[in-house]
């Protein structure tokens, strides 16, 4: 029934495409809004050219699911979206229209990914979004606010479930 295998290149590479297309982050060679899991390099890059909304591959957290018979896994990856808020004159409100921004994309994200879903499972594709649960979507605000250059936003888990290969006793030396 699974013939795709959860690659989490190919699901950075994809957010990496919708942080491109996306008209307010509009990442680019020119302008890093977006950055991978564990790339310090890319997130000091934003840190230079000072984007003003940006995109982190955060963390990927995995477990199993159901019954053993069942060979499923659970996996979340967690993205954060900030925006900036320049701090001059009434800072309260400038960190709520960035919140506000932060969650206007984020809803933006979500309603792209279920859209690829539906064209995925409609043209009967095993793509990056095949096995996304959007009902399991969950966001929150980040933690320590203001982040990076008086970032606020949101950390988004964007939860995945797919079935684990079977037991290959050809990698087995019995």
């Amino acid at each position: 029934m699974d013939n795709y295998d959860f690659d989490i290149d190919e699901i950075q590479d994809y957010l990496e495409g919708l942080c491109t297309r996306h008209k307010e982050i509009r990442h680019s060679s020119a302008k890093r809004s977006f950055a991978r899991f564990q790339s310090n390099d890319h997130v000091n890059e934003i840190k230079k050219a000072a984007s003003k909304i940006c995109v982190i591959v955060g963390d990927i957290a995995n477990n199993r699911v159901g019954h053993k018979d069942d060979l499923m896994v659970s996996r979340q990856i967690t993205i954060r979206i900030a925006v900036y808020a320049e701090l001059k004159g009434d800072a309260t409100r400038e960190k709520a229209r960035a919140m506000q921004t932060a969650e206007r994309i984020t809803m933006d994200m979500i309603t792209r990914m279920e859209k690829q879903q539906d064209d995925d499972l409609e043209n009967d594709v095993y793509g990056p979004m095949h096995f996304l649960r959007p009902e399991e979507f969950s966001w929150e605000p980040i933690e320590d606010q203001p982040w990076l250059l008086n970032h606020y936003g949101y950390d988004v888990s964007i939860p995945f479930r797919h079935y684990t290969p079977a037991y290959d006793a050809t990698k087995w030396d019995d």
